[in-house]
């Protein structure tokens, strides 16, 4: 479904208006957790997608793919540390809730990208489509090099 959808949206997209260049923002998935956590079929239908997505916008524009790893809504999540005991809901990239316990030892497992507010999504999806010479995956450190860029 997320690869079916995904390409049926980038094709009525390309096909409105007469713009020379488009481009077309998909909001993927990082690859960083086992499957229990992320079953592996997900992240296989998002690269399946941003493989078709990809030969779709082939002469018609570019395309950039989104892939943060873990995503926050509140900032103190953000941070890195204990803070994220107290706060409470972290969404993953497939904005499923996990339990306060689950967050809190993702942020604390040894090279996971740190989580990402989902305002900093935001900001480098509109940087990357501001940016010409951004097409692609756009992962969690360009992301946020986005907000400082």
């Amino acid at each position: 479904m997320n690869t079916t959808s995904a390409l049926n949206v980038c094709q009525s997209y390309l096909q409105a208006g007469q713009e020379a260049e488009k481009t077309f923002v998909y909001i993927s998935a990082e690859d960083i957790y086992p499957s229990f956590i992320v079953p592996r079929g997900y992240i296989e239908s998002k690269r399946k997608a941003e493989e078709g997505l990809t030969e779709l916008v082939q002469g018609n524009g570019r395309a950039v793919f989104i892939r943060p790893g873990t995503l926050a809504r509140s900032h103190a999540l953000c941070k890195g540390s204990a803070d994220a005991v107290g706060i409470g809901l972290v969404y993953h990239a497939h904005f499923r809730p996990m339990t306060v316990p689950a967050a809190v030892a993702l942020d604390f497992i040894p090279g996971l990208p740190r989580a990402v507010h989902v305002d900093q999504v935001a900001a480098a999806v509109i940087r990357s489509v501001q940016n010409e010479g951004v097409h692609g995956v756009v992962g969690v450190d360009q992301i946020l090099a986005h907000i400082q860029g």
